[in-house]
């Protein structure tokens, strides 16, 4: 037997279909029931009656449907594929506050990074599920080129990150769910390779392989790093390739900004299937560079949007989509080459159909979540 029916909409729906479709759906009924999940959709009702015999199928009172105005509409959660929940308070706040604020501003699943204390990121975890928001939390590995008061040794890095992804693995055992009903997922999370030894790097991808675990860090985001980069790795020809080479780079591999990326780098990031988390508002506000968005979809690389707090100084994906729109006009206004590869011409900037799908289902990729992503 069906859960029973907890709310009901009727208005607009508006998702992606696909990078290119966007579907707007009037005159839609949908309910949800009180697992969360979608129970029913039924497009063009068109009439009261219709509607009242839909509901009544449904044993739900039909004084409680929330009848969307004409200026309001439906759509999936956005989902933040990468933030920074510990600097958050360099935007005014603390940890229960920044989930409230991310839910409010439409974000049900977040990539966060914490700290590299072991104790606050396990409250991040706890909090994440009590609010209800699907969230992957990264406990932050840096051993090295860091603050005397904020570095780790190797082998507390490890070790505590090994615990962390024990307990957050562990929070949801009691209620039966499954790796993809859960709500909050550990997630390996070196701060970028400029802090963490090779040994640390390999330590970590060693343990997203026991864990079957996904990864998260930084990749390319402005030229002073990756110039760090080579003077660090001098024996491997690129930032992309030192990653690979302690074995960081996979499908559930996510890498925030990817702004200055050879034709090899995008090569092998296509190869290892790994998701770009664009995040436009902070790239402009610290002025790090404009990311070829056009170019890495055109690789066939994965895409999703971030916000970055707080080097990005907006909570908000909606204001990263709009920045997203901005940027991509910026470098096709620009003529920007990645190796003397021009742009595709024939699509010159992202368009709404595909800034929603990034925001959306361009992020449910990302995290792997595409296949099971319900409209809640």
């Amino acid at each position: 037997m069906p859960n029973k029916i907890s709310k009901v909409f009727y208005g607009t729906l508006i998702h992606s279909l696909s990078l290119a479709n966007l579907e707007i759906l009037q005159n839609t009924l949908l309910g949800v029931d009180i697992s969360g999940k979608i129970a029913f959709l039924e497009k063009n009702v068109l009439d009261e009656i219709t509607l009242s015999h839909i509901i009544s199928q449904w044993e739900f009172p039909e004084q409680e449907v929330i009848r969307l105005s004409k200026r309001q509409f439906l759509m999936p959660g956005f989902i933040d594929t990468h933030t920074h929940a510990s600097q958050y308070p360099n935007a005014g706040t603390v940890y229960p506050i920044v989930v409230n604020n991310l839910l409010r501003s439409g974000t049900t699943t977040a990539v966060y990074f914490a700290t590299i204390h072991l104790e606050s990121s396990k409250y991040l975890a706890r909090l994440v599920k009590e609010k209800g928001q699907r969230g992957f939390i990264g406990k932050v590995n840096m051993d090295c080129n860091s603050p005397e008061n904020y570095i780790e040794s190797l082998d507390n890095s490890v070790k505590s990150t090994e615990e962390f992804v024990k307990y957050v693995l562990n929070l949801e055992k009691d209620e039966g769910r499954g790796n993809g009903s859960r709500l909050v997922y550990p997630i390996i999370t070196p701060r970028f390779a400029i802090t963490c030894t090779s040994q640390l790097m390999n330590s970590l991808g060693l343990l997203a392989k026991k864990y079957n675990m996904p990864i998260q860090s930084h990749l390319s985001e402005n030229i002073g790093e990756i110039n760090f980069i080579s003077e660090l790795f001098p024996h491997l020809p690129d930032y992309t390739t030192v990653y690979d080479h302690h074995g960081l780079l996979n499908e559930k591999t996510i890498m925030a900004h990817g702004i200055h990326l050879s034709s090899k780098e995008l090569k092998l990031i296509k190869e290892r299937n790994i998701g770009i988390s664009h995040c436009p508002t902070s790239n402009f506000a610290i002025c790090s560079g404009v990311c070829n968005v056009r170019q890495l979809l055109d690789e066939g690389i994965k895409v999703g949007l971030g916000t970055d707090l707080s080097g990005g100084y907006s909570k908000s994906i909606l204001n990263a989509i709009r920045n997203a729109n901005i940027a991509s006009r910026v470098v096709f206004m620009a003529s920007s080459k990645v190796d003397d590869k021009p742009l595709n011409k024939s699509f010159p900037h992202l368009t709404l159909p595909e800034l929603t799908y990034l925001a959306t289902m361009g992020g449910a990729e990302l995290v792997n979540l595409d296949k099971i992503f319900l409209m809640i």
